[in-house]
Protein backbone atom coordinates (compact mmCIF):
# COMPACT_ATOMS: atom_id res chain seq x y z
CA UNK A 1 0.00 0.00 0.00
CA UNK A 2 1.38 3.11 -0.21
CA UNK A 3 2.50 5.99 1.97
CA UNK A 4 0.39 8.30 2.01
CA UNK A 5 0.14 11.47 3.91
CA UNK A 6 -0.54 11.34 7.53
CA UNK A 7 -3.77 12.65 7.07
CA UNK A 8 -5.08 10.33 4.59
CA UNK A 9 -5.84 6.99 5.30
CA UNK A 10 -6.10 5.79 2.12
CA UNK A 11 -6.37 6.61 -1.65
CA UNK A 12 -7.51 4.27 -4.47
CA UNK A 13 -7.64 5.28 -8.01
CA UNK A 14 -8.54 3.45 -11.14
CA UNK A 15 -4.90 3.15 -13.07
CA UNK A 16 -2.83 2.25 -15.82
CA UNK A 17 0.29 0.43 -14.60
CA UNK A 18 3.45 0.89 -17.01
CA UNK A 19 7.10 0.32 -16.61
CA UNK A 20 9.90 2.34 -17.20
CA UNK A 21 10.38 3.34 -20.05
CA UNK A 22 6.61 2.66 -21.88
CA UNK A 23 4.73 4.42 -23.77
CA UNK A 24 0.67 3.88 -23.80
CA UNK A 25 -1.20 5.52 -26.92
CA UNK A 26 -4.66 6.38 -27.03
CA UNK A 27 -6.76 7.98 -29.32
CA UNK A 28 -8.72 11.58 -29.70
CA UNK A 29 -11.59 12.98 -32.04
CA UNK A 30 -11.59 16.75 -33.17
CA UNK A 31 -12.44 19.62 -31.39
CA UNK A 32 -14.02 23.13 -31.55
CA UNK A 33 -13.09 23.71 -27.58
CA UNK A 34 -9.40 23.55 -25.63
CA UNK A 35 -9.84 19.99 -23.65
CA UNK A 36 -8.37 18.69 -20.56
CA UNK A 37 -6.28 15.93 -19.25
CA UNK A 38 -6.06 15.01 -15.59
CA UNK A 39 -4.49 12.43 -14.37
CA UNK A 40 -1.99 11.68 -11.74
CA UNK A 41 1.19 9.14 -11.34
CA UNK A 42 2.33 7.18 -8.39
CA UNK A 43 5.96 4.98 -8.24
CA UNK A 44 4.70 1.41 -7.81
CA UNK A 45 6.25 -0.71 -4.84
CA UNK A 46 7.84 -4.10 -5.36
CA UNK A 47 9.81 -3.04 -8.84
CA UNK A 48 12.94 -4.73 -9.10
CA UNK A 49 15.09 -1.54 -8.18
CA UNK A 50 14.72 1.59 -6.76
CA UNK A 51 12.75 4.24 -8.78
CA UNK A 52 15.99 6.39 -9.09
CA UNK A 53 18.75 4.61 -9.78
CA UNK A 54 22.13 5.78 -9.85
CA UNK A 55 20.64 9.18 -9.29
CA UNK A 56 18.76 9.40 -12.13
CA UNK A 57 14.86 10.39 -11.99
CA UNK A 58 11.89 8.81 -13.94
CA UNK A 59 9.98 11.92 -16.07
CA UNK A 60 6.39 11.41 -16.84
CA UNK A 61 5.44 13.44 -20.33
CA UNK A 62 1.94 13.64 -22.43
CA UNK A 63 2.66 14.29 -25.93
CA UNK A 64 0.15 15.20 -28.67
CA UNK A 65 0.34 13.70 -32.57
CA UNK A 66 -1.71 15.07 -35.43
CA UNK A 67 -1.25 15.51 -39.09
CA UNK A 68 -0.51 19.22 -37.53
CA UNK A 69 2.45 17.90 -35.57
CA UNK A 70 3.60 16.71 -32.55
CA UNK A 71 3.34 19.11 -29.46
CA UNK A 72 4.56 18.33 -26.19
CA UNK A 73 1.72 19.01 -23.81
CA UNK A 74 3.54 18.70 -20.52
CA UNK A 75 6.23 16.93 -18.17
CA UNK A 76 6.66 16.17 -14.77
CA UNK A 77 9.04 14.63 -12.70
CA UNK A 78 8.18 12.20 -10.77
CA UNK A 79 9.16 12.01 -7.01
CA UNK A 80 10.83 8.64 -6.05
CA UNK A 81 10.66 8.98 -2.63
CA UNK A 82 6.69 9.60 -2.34
CA UNK A 83 4.17 7.17 -2.24
CA UNK A 84 1.23 9.18 -2.47
CA UNK A 85 -0.38 10.22 -5.95
CA UNK A 86 1.05 13.11 -8.06
CA UNK A 87 -1.39 15.49 -9.63
CA UNK A 88 -1.21 16.18 -13.59
CA UNK A 89 -3.21 18.22 -15.27
CA UNK A 90 -2.45 19.57 -18.93
CA UNK A 91 -3.82 20.95 -21.84
CA UNK A 92 -4.68 20.56 -25.03
CA UNK A 93 -6.10 23.15 -28.04
CA UNK A 94 -8.75 22.85 -30.21
CA UNK A 95 -8.15 20.88 -33.53
CA UNK A 96 -8.04 17.76 -35.74
CA UNK A 97 -8.07 14.06 -34.37
CA UNK A 98 -5.08 12.88 -32.41
CA UNK A 99 -3.28 10.67 -30.63
CA UNK A 100 -2.27 10.87 -27.30
CA UNK A 101 0.98 9.45 -25.86
CA UNK A 102 1.34 8.69 -21.90
CA UNK A 103 5.23 8.35 -21.47
CA UNK A 104 7.56 7.43 -18.95
CA UNK A 105 11.14 7.58 -19.36
CA UNK A 106 14.58 7.67 -17.49
CA UNK A 107 15.92 11.60 -17.58
CA UNK A 108 18.96 10.21 -19.34
CA UNK A 109 19.00 7.80 -21.67
CA UNK A 110 22.15 7.40 -22.42
CA UNK A 111 23.29 7.29 -18.59
CA UNK A 112 23.96 3.05 -18.29
CA UNK A 113 21.84 0.57 -17.48
CA UNK A 114 18.52 1.32 -15.23
CA UNK A 115 16.83 -0.52 -12.39
CA UNK A 116 13.29 -2.08 -13.12
CA UNK A 117 10.84 0.31 -12.34
CA UNK A 118 6.82 0.83 -13.00
CA UNK A 119 4.85 3.88 -12.64
CA UNK A 120 0.88 4.11 -12.31
CA UNK A 121 -1.11 6.40 -14.25
CA UNK A 122 -4.14 7.43 -12.12
CA UNK A 123 -7.17 8.12 -13.84
CA UNK A 124 -6.53 9.67 -16.74
CA UNK A 125 -9.34 11.55 -18.35
CA UNK A 126 -9.51 13.94 -20.98
CA UNK A 127 -12.61 16.13 -21.22
CA UNK A 128 -13.87 19.22 -22.92
CA UNK A 129 -13.07 22.29 -20.05
CA UNK A 130 -16.60 23.27 -18.50
CA UNK A 131 -17.62 26.32 -19.98
CA UNK A 132 -18.07 28.14 -16.70
CA UNK A 133 -16.99 27.39 -13.00
CA UNK A 134 -19.65 25.01 -11.22
CA UNK A 135 -21.83 24.27 -14.50
CA UNK A 136 -21.58 20.52 -14.87
CA UNK A 137 -21.41 19.18 -18.58
CA UNK A 138 -23.63 16.90 -21.10
CA UNK A 139 -26.74 18.26 -19.60
CA UNK A 140 -26.70 16.24 -16.51
CA UNK A 141 -26.83 17.65 -12.57
CA UNK A 142 -23.63 17.37 -10.35
CA UNK A 143 -25.13 15.12 -7.31
CA UNK A 144 -23.67 15.59 -4.03
CA UNK A 145 -24.57 12.95 -1.14
CA UNK A 146 -23.36 13.51 2.51
CA UNK A 147 -23.42 10.42 4.51
CA UNK A 148 -23.40 10.92 8.32
CA UNK A 149 -22.43 7.84 10.73
CA UNK A 150 -24.76 7.48 13.62
CA UNK A 151 -27.20 10.04 12.83
CA UNK A 152 -30.16 9.53 14.94
CA UNK A 153 -33.85 10.89 13.53
CA UNK A 154 -33.70 13.96 15.97
CA UNK A 155 -30.32 14.75 15.91
CA UNK A 156 -31.38 17.21 13.17
CA UNK A 157 -32.93 19.42 16.24
CA UNK A 158 -29.11 19.85 17.34
CA UNK A 159 -28.28 21.00 13.56
CA UNK A 160 -29.94 23.95 12.74
CA UNK A 161 -27.72 24.79 9.99
CA UNK A 162 -28.05 21.37 8.07
CA UNK A 163 -31.70 21.59 9.21
CA UNK A 164 -32.28 24.92 7.39
CA UNK A 165 -30.72 23.58 4.55
CA UNK A 166 -32.99 20.27 4.53
CA UNK A 167 -35.99 22.68 5.06
CA UNK A 168 -35.51 23.76 1.20
CA UNK A 169 -36.14 20.30 -0.24
CA UNK A 170 -38.07 17.35 0.85
CA UNK A 171 -37.13 15.36 4.13
CA UNK A 172 -38.12 11.87 5.41
CA UNK A 173 -37.55 12.44 9.49
CA UNK A 174 -38.38 8.84 9.94
CA UNK A 175 -36.79 6.68 7.36
CA UNK A 176 -36.00 3.15 8.21
CA UNK A 177 -32.06 2.15 8.20
CA UNK A 178 -31.87 -1.18 6.11
CA UNK A 179 -29.51 -2.49 9.38
CA UNK A 180 -28.33 -1.45 12.92
CA UNK A 181 -24.33 -0.71 11.67
CA UNK A 182 -22.40 0.25 9.34
CA UNK A 183 -21.53 -1.96 7.08
CA UNK A 184 -24.62 -3.73 5.54
CA UNK A 185 -26.49 -0.52 5.92
CA UNK A 186 -23.71 1.47 3.72
CA UNK A 187 -23.73 -1.44 1.29
CA UNK A 188 -27.83 -0.68 0.83
CA UNK A 189 -27.27 2.49 0.48
CA UNK A 190 -24.77 1.93 -2.71
CA UNK A 191 -26.49 -1.39 -4.26
CA UNK A 192 -30.33 -0.22 -3.43
CA UNK A 193 -30.87 -3.88 -2.40
CA UNK A 194 -31.60 -5.11 1.42
CA UNK A 195 -28.86 -6.57 3.47
CA UNK A 196 -30.44 -10.26 2.39
CA UNK A 197 -29.62 -9.43 -0.88
CA UNK A 198 -25.99 -7.88 -1.31
CA UNK A 199 -24.44 -10.15 1.13
CA UNK A 200 -22.11 -7.82 3.34
CA UNK A 201 -21.74 -7.77 6.97
CA UNK A 202 -21.14 -10.33 9.42
CA UNK A 203 -21.50 -14.20 8.88
CA UNK A 204 -23.49 -16.17 11.44
CA UNK A 205 -24.68 -20.06 11.76
CA UNK A 206 -28.30 -19.22 13.45
CA UNK A 207 -27.02 -19.73 17.30
CA UNK A 208 -26.58 -17.45 19.93
CA UNK A 209 -23.35 -18.73 21.03
CA UNK A 210 -20.00 -16.21 20.88
CA UNK A 211 -17.87 -16.60 17.32
CA UNK A 212 -15.39 -15.15 15.51
CA UNK A 213 -16.25 -11.66 13.93
CA UNK A 214 -17.06 -13.14 10.06
CA UNK A 215 -17.30 -10.02 8.06
CA UNK A 216 -18.24 -10.01 4.80
CA UNK A 217 -17.84 -8.16 1.32
CA UNK A 218 -20.43 -7.03 -1.30
CA UNK A 219 -21.71 -10.11 -3.57
CA UNK A 220 -19.61 -9.27 -6.77
CA UNK A 221 -22.07 -9.29 -9.54
CA UNK A 222 -24.65 -6.31 -7.98
CA UNK A 223 -24.33 -3.03 -9.72
CA UNK A 224 -23.75 0.06 -7.28
CA UNK A 225 -24.86 3.67 -7.20
CA UNK A 226 -21.28 4.91 -8.45
CA UNK A 227 -21.26 2.28 -11.44
CA UNK A 228 -24.87 3.25 -12.83
CA UNK A 229 -23.48 7.15 -12.65
CA UNK A 230 -19.89 6.34 -14.00
CA UNK A 231 -21.66 4.55 -16.88
CA UNK A 232 -23.58 7.92 -17.45
CA UNK A 233 -20.23 9.90 -17.99
CA UNK A 234 -20.07 10.77 -14.50
CA UNK A 235 -16.98 11.42 -12.84
CA UNK A 236 -17.09 9.91 -9.39
CA UNK A 237 -15.53 9.77 -6.15
CA UNK A 238 -16.18 8.87 -2.34
CA UNK A 239 -14.37 10.47 0.38
CA UNK A 240 -14.68 8.69 4.16
CA UNK A 241 -13.69 8.01 7.70
CA UNK A 242 -14.65 4.31 8.44
CA UNK A 243 -12.68 1.07 8.04
CA UNK A 244 -15.70 -0.78 7.68
CA UNK A 245 -16.03 0.92 4.09
CA UNK A 246 -12.43 0.09 2.87
CA UNK A 247 -11.53 -1.47 -0.54
CA UNK A 248 -12.42 -4.79 0.70
CA UNK A 249 -15.91 -4.47 1.34
CA UNK A 250 -16.59 -4.02 -2.39
CA UNK A 251 -18.04 -0.59 -1.63
CA UNK A 252 -15.45 0.90 -3.69
CA UNK A 253 -16.69 -0.36 -7.24
CA UNK A 254 -17.29 2.40 -9.56
CA UNK A 255 -15.76 5.47 -7.85
CA UNK A 256 -12.42 6.87 -9.91
CA UNK A 257 -11.02 7.95 -6.71
CA UNK A 258 -11.76 6.15 -3.17
CA UNK A 259 -10.38 8.28 -0.02
CA UNK A 260 -10.25 7.46 3.78
CA UNK A 261 -9.16 10.36 5.38
CA UNK A 262 -8.46 10.77 9.52
CA UNK A 263 -11.47 11.44 11.67
CA UNK A 264 -11.71 15.18 10.96
CA UNK A 265 -14.77 16.93 9.57
CA UNK A 266 -12.82 19.58 8.45
CA UNK A 267 -10.62 17.12 6.16
CA UNK A 268 -12.73 15.28 4.77
CA UNK A 269 -14.47 18.04 3.48
CA UNK A 270 -11.51 19.63 2.12
CA UNK A 271 -10.29 16.44 0.88
CA UNK A 272 -13.92 16.39 -1.18
CA UNK A 273 -14.13 19.97 -2.07
CA UNK A 274 -10.38 19.61 -3.55
CA UNK A 275 -11.61 16.74 -5.89
CA UNK A 276 -15.08 18.55 -6.80
CA UNK A 277 -12.82 21.33 -8.12
CA UNK A 278 -10.69 19.34 -10.13
CA UNK A 279 -13.21 17.79 -11.47
CA UNK A 280 -15.65 19.87 -12.88
CA UNK A 281 -15.05 18.90 -16.70
CA UNK A 282 -17.66 16.40 -16.37
CA UNK A 283 -21.05 16.14 -14.39
CA UNK A 284 -20.23 14.99 -10.75
CA UNK A 285 -20.97 12.47 -8.52
CA UNK A 286 -19.29 12.84 -4.98
CA UNK A 287 -20.22 10.81 -2.07
CA UNK A 288 -18.79 12.20 1.60
CA UNK A 289 -19.23 10.07 4.85
CA UNK A 290 -18.42 11.57 7.78
CA UNK A 291 -17.73 9.93 11.41
CA UNK A 292 -19.19 12.16 13.53
CA UNK A 293 -21.27 11.85 15.98
CA UNK A 294 -19.80 7.79 16.68
CA UNK A 295 -18.46 6.99 19.57
CA UNK A 296 -15.99 8.11 21.34
CA UNK A 297 -17.76 11.36 21.64
CA UNK A 298 -14.89 13.45 21.55
CA UNK A 299 -16.84 16.96 20.70
CA UNK A 300 -14.81 19.94 20.62
CA UNK A 301 -14.77 21.55 24.11
CA UNK A 302 -15.57 18.22 25.93
CA UNK A 303 -13.36 19.36 29.02
CA UNK A 304 -16.33 21.78 29.66
CA UNK A 305 -18.76 19.39 29.40
CA UNK A 306 -17.60 16.93 32.50
CA UNK A 307 -15.99 14.19 32.90
CA UNK A 308 -17.00 11.78 30.36
CA UNK A 309 -18.46 8.65 32.49
CA UNK A 310 -17.65 6.33 29.49
CA UNK A 311 -14.24 6.24 30.40
CA UNK A 312 -14.52 4.65 33.77
CA UNK A 313 -15.77 1.72 31.56
CA UNK A 314 -13.49 -1.08 30.05
CA UNK A 315 -15.22 -0.63 26.78
CA UNK A 316 -12.07 -2.03 24.83
CA UNK A 317 -12.82 -5.76 26.63
CA UNK A 318 -16.52 -5.28 26.27
CA UNK A 319 -16.93 -4.46 22.48
CA UNK A 320 -13.97 -7.51 22.01
CA UNK A 321 -16.56 -10.21 23.59
CA UNK A 322 -19.85 -11.31 22.53
CA UNK A 323 -22.16 -10.45 24.41
CA UNK A 324 -26.25 -10.56 24.78
CA UNK A 325 -28.50 -7.64 24.95
CA UNK A 326 -29.64 -8.19 28.80
CA UNK A 327 -25.91 -8.40 29.24
CA UNK A 328 -25.22 -4.89 27.23
CA UNK A 329 -27.57 -3.35 29.19
CA UNK A 330 -26.44 -4.33 32.50
CA UNK A 331 -22.78 -3.21 31.44
CA UNK A 332 -24.25 -0.02 30.61
CA UNK A 333 -27.04 0.70 33.74
CA UNK A 334 -25.32 3.97 34.69
CA UNK A 335 -27.13 6.23 37.19
CA UNK A 336 -29.41 8.83 35.64
CA UNK A 337 -27.04 11.53 35.86
CA UNK A 338 -24.52 10.05 34.09
CA UNK A 339 -26.56 8.84 30.95
CA UNK A 340 -27.56 12.62 30.31
CA UNK A 341 -24.13 13.25 30.61
CA UNK A 342 -23.59 11.45 27.73
CA UNK A 343 -26.24 12.08 25.78
CA UNK A 344 -25.02 15.76 26.10
CA UNK A 345 -21.77 14.85 24.97
CA UNK A 346 -23.43 12.72 21.63
CA UNK A 347 -25.64 16.24 21.18
CA UNK A 348 -22.09 18.18 21.48
CA UNK A 349 -20.84 16.09 18.76
CA UNK A 350 -23.64 16.70 16.27
CA UNK A 351 -23.45 20.77 17.20
CA UNK A 352 -19.88 20.85 16.10
CA UNK A 353 -20.46 18.68 13.18
CA UNK A 354 -23.51 21.27 11.74
CA UNK A 355 -20.58 24.13 12.85
CA UNK A 356 -18.42 22.42 10.05
CA UNK A 357 -20.74 21.09 7.42
CA UNK A 358 -23.33 23.84 7.27
CA UNK A 359 -20.59 26.25 5.73
CA UNK A 360 -19.37 23.80 3.39
CA UNK A 361 -22.82 22.60 2.05
CA UNK A 362 -24.21 26.46 1.88
CA UNK A 363 -20.91 27.19 -0.56
CA UNK A 364 -21.74 23.90 -2.29
CA UNK A 365 -25.11 24.30 -3.36
CA UNK A 366 -24.39 27.95 -4.26
CA UNK A 367 -23.29 27.38 -7.47
CA UNK A 368 -25.56 27.77 -10.67
CA UNK A 369 -26.97 25.65 -11.47
CA UNK A 370 -26.93 23.89 -7.85
CA UNK A 371 -26.48 20.33 -7.50
CA UNK A 372 -28.45 17.72 -6.80
CA UNK A 373 -27.94 17.46 -2.97
CA UNK A 374 -28.90 14.28 -0.58
CA UNK A 375 -28.81 13.69 3.30
CA UNK A 376 -28.49 10.33 4.69
CA UNK A 377 -27.49 8.20 7.88
CA UNK A 378 -26.62 4.86 8.19
CA UNK A 379 -28.40 4.30 11.18
CA UNK A 380 -29.04 5.95 14.59
CA UNK A 381 -27.46 5.35 18.58
CA UNK A 382 -29.70 4.23 21.30
CA UNK A 383 -28.96 6.76 24.35
CA UNK A 384 -31.29 4.35 26.72
CA UNK A 385 -34.96 5.12 25.33
CA UNK A 386 -35.03 1.14 25.81
CA UNK A 387 -32.84 0.95 28.45
CA UNK A 388 -29.52 0.52 26.65
CA UNK A 389 -26.82 1.84 24.98
CA UNK A 390 -24.90 2.61 21.40
CA UNK A 391 -26.08 0.64 18.62
CA UNK A 392 -25.30 -2.64 16.28
CA UNK A 393 -27.45 -4.63 19.58
CA UNK A 394 -31.22 -3.97 18.38
CA UNK A 395 -33.94 -2.93 16.24
CA UNK A 396 -35.44 -0.02 18.06
CA UNK A 397 -36.48 3.17 16.79
CA UNK A 398 -33.42 5.31 18.07
CA UNK A 399 -31.16 2.81 16.40
CA UNK A 400 -33.00 2.32 13.01
CA UNK A 401 -35.15 5.35 12.47
CA UNK A 402 -33.02 8.12 10.65
CA UNK A 403 -33.55 11.31 8.40
CA UNK A 404 -33.49 11.39 5.25
CA UNK A 405 -33.09 14.27 2.49
CA UNK A 406 -32.75 15.91 -1.23
CA UNK A 407 -32.44 18.98 -1.78
CA UNK A 408 -32.81 20.36 -5.55
CA UNK A 409 -34.23 23.77 -5.78
CA UNK A 410 -36.95 23.59 -8.77
CA UNK A 411 -37.02 20.28 -9.41
CA UNK A 412 -37.79 19.04 -5.63
CA UNK A 413 -40.36 20.56 -3.80
CA UNK A 414 -40.19 21.84 0.20
CA UNK A 415 -41.88 18.81 2.01
CA UNK A 416 -41.88 16.81 5.71
CA UNK A 417 -42.73 13.46 5.16
CA UNK A 418 -42.54 10.96 8.28
CA UNK A 419 -43.55 7.64 5.55
CA UNK A 420 -41.14 4.82 7.35
CA UNK A 421 -39.40 4.45 3.52
CA UNK A 422 -36.04 2.50 3.07
CA UNK A 423 -33.30 4.54 3.48
CA UNK A 424 -31.11 3.10 1.02
CA UNK A 425 -34.72 3.49 -1.43
CA UNK A 426 -32.20 7.02 -1.99
CA UNK A 427 -29.86 5.17 -4.65
CA UNK A 428 -32.56 4.46 -7.20
CA UNK A 429 -34.45 7.78 -6.34
CA UNK A 430 -31.18 9.66 -6.99
CA UNK A 431 -30.88 7.57 -10.47
CA UNK A 432 -34.26 8.78 -11.02
CA UNK A 433 -34.37 12.64 -10.59
CA UNK A 434 -30.63 12.57 -12.32
CA UNK A 435 -31.94 10.68 -15.45
CA UNK A 436 -29.58 8.16 -15.38
CA UNK A 437 -30.86 4.57 -16.05
CA UNK A 438 -31.61 2.37 -12.85
CA UNK A 439 -30.74 -1.44 -13.28
CA UNK A 440 -33.84 -3.54 -13.33
CA UNK A 441 -33.94 -4.37 -9.73
CA UNK A 442 -33.32 -0.78 -8.96
CA UNK A 443 -37.81 0.26 -8.67
CA UNK A 444 -38.17 1.35 -4.96
CA UNK A 445 -38.58 5.13 -4.75
CA UNK A 446 -38.17 7.48 -1.58
CA UNK A 447 -41.45 9.06 -3.23
CA UNK A 448 -43.73 5.77 -3.02
CA UNK A 449 -46.00 5.84 -0.20
CA UNK A 450 -46.45 2.10 -0.58
CA UNK A 451 -44.71 -1.32 0.47
CA UNK A 452 -43.10 -2.25 3.12
CA UNK A 453 -39.17 -2.31 4.11
CA UNK A 454 -37.16 -4.10 6.54
CA UNK A 455 -34.27 -3.65 8.37
CA UNK A 456 -32.04 -6.57 9.49
CA UNK A 457 -28.54 -7.91 10.21
CA UNK A 458 -27.81 -7.52 13.73
CA UNK A 459 -24.06 -6.64 14.50
CA UNK A 460 -24.17 -7.89 18.52
CA UNK A 461 -26.71 -10.80 19.96
CA UNK A 462 -30.29 -9.21 19.61
CA UNK A 463 -33.58 -9.54 20.87
CA UNK A 464 -35.51 -10.37 17.34
CA UNK A 465 -33.75 -10.88 14.41
CA UNK A 466 -35.51 -7.25 12.67
CA UNK A 467 -38.55 -5.54 11.95
CA UNK A 468 -40.52 -5.06 8.69
CA UNK A 469 -42.37 -2.01 8.45
CA UNK A 470 -45.56 -0.75 6.20
CA UNK A 471 -44.51 2.17 4.50
CA UNK A 472 -47.43 4.27 4.39
CA UNK A 473 -48.76 3.79 8.15
CA UNK A 474 -45.61 3.00 9.60
CA UNK A 475 -46.54 0.00 11.62
CA UNK A 476 -44.09 -2.70 12.33
CA UNK A 477 -43.84 -6.44 12.77
CA UNK A 478 -40.81 -8.77 14.43
CA UNK A 479 -39.14 -10.71 11.54
CA UNK A 480 -39.65 -14.30 11.90
CA UNK A 481 -36.44 -16.69 12.69
CA UNK A 482 -36.52 -17.63 8.89
CA UNK A 483 -36.36 -14.25 7.93
CA UNK A 484 -32.92 -13.77 9.98
CA UNK A 485 -30.00 -12.40 7.61
CA UNK A 486 -26.60 -13.95 7.28
CA UNK A 487 -23.95 -12.41 5.40
CA UNK A 488 -23.01 -14.83 2.32
CA UNK A 489 -20.57 -12.21 0.23
CA UNK A 490 -16.55 -12.58 0.00
CA UNK A 491 -14.90 -13.04 3.29
CA UNK A 492 -13.01 -10.25 4.52
CA UNK A 493 -9.46 -10.01 4.30
CA UNK A 494 -8.16 -7.34 7.00
CA UNK A 495 -4.59 -5.92 7.87
CA UNK A 496 -3.72 -5.56 11.49
CA UNK A 497 -4.38 -1.92 10.82
CA UNK A 498 -7.57 -2.00 10.16
CA UNK A 499 -8.42 -4.20 12.67
CA UNK A 500 -7.02 -2.05 15.01
CA UNK A 501 -8.91 0.85 13.59
CA UNK A 502 -12.00 -1.24 14.20
CA UNK A 503 -11.24 -1.79 17.59
CA UNK A 504 -10.85 1.60 18.59
CA UNK A 505 -14.84 1.71 17.26
CA UNK A 506 -15.44 -1.04 19.50
CA UNK A 507 -15.74 -3.67 16.74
Amino acid sequence: MAELPPDLLGDTRDALVASVPSEIRAPYPASDRRRLLTAAVMPMRGTAGPPRPEGRRILAEVHSHSSAGSELLGRAEIVPDRRDWQELEFSLPPGEAGELVLRLRWDRPNGGPASAAAVAWGNPVLAPRPAAAGRPAAGRPDVLLVTVDTFRADALSHAPGLSAILAGGCLWTVAVAPSNWTLPSYASLLTGRAPAEHGAGRARDGSTAAGSRDYRGLQGELPTLAEQFRKAGYATAMVHQNPFLEPWTGLDRGFERYVRTREDTTLALSVAGDWWQRSAARPRLLVVHLMAPHLPYSPPGADELGPDPLAALDLEAFFASEHSPEERRRFFDLPEQDRLQVSARYRAEVVALDRQLAPWLEEMLAADPPPLFAFHADHGEELWESGSFEHGHSFHDAVVRVPVGIVWPGRVAAERRDDAVGAHWLASTLLRLAGVPRPAAWRQDLFDRHGTTTTSSSYYLSDGHGRRFDVATGRSRELDPAEAVSADGPPAELSEELESALRELGY
